[in-house]
């Protein structure tokens, strides 16, 4: 298991900009061939996230996915290794015109076959 120390949000100027990184946790939880994703809706519709969130400030990584978790799918999540971590950059992404000051750094644990997610 991997828990990154407590981190605030990284700020740094690009172009006369000031921005920022943001660290956010993500659960792979998968049982047989179902991935556990939330529904959410926006203004361009409907879209499907893998649970989890941002870190809070002076909360570490494993701190911020249990929280995240049973804040968005009211479980209590094992922590396990980190499988993938996504640069996002939103100058680089399809939505742009919304994100364009977004960077955030996504870390993704993996939770193998729990199926009493899917009980829910």
């Amino acid at each position: 298991m991997i828990c990154l120390n407590k981190k605030e949000t990284r700020e740094f100027i690009l172009g006369g900009v000031v921005m920022s990184i943001r660290n956010s946790v993500k659960a792979i939880i998968i049982d047989s061939d179902k991935i556990l994703l939330t529904k959410n809706k926006d203004d361009l519709g409907i879209f499907y996230l893998l649970p989890g969130g941002g870190q809070e400030k002076f909360e570490d990584i494993c701190e911020a996915l249990r929280r995240e978790c049973y804040e968005e799918i009211s479980c209590n999540v094992e922590i396990k290794d980190i499988r993938f971590v996504r640069d996002y950059i939103g100058q680089r992404h399809e939505f742009l015109k919304w994100g364009s000051e977004t960077h955030q750094i996504e870390y993704m644990h993996f939770h193998g076959h729990n199926n009493h997610y899917f009980r829910r």
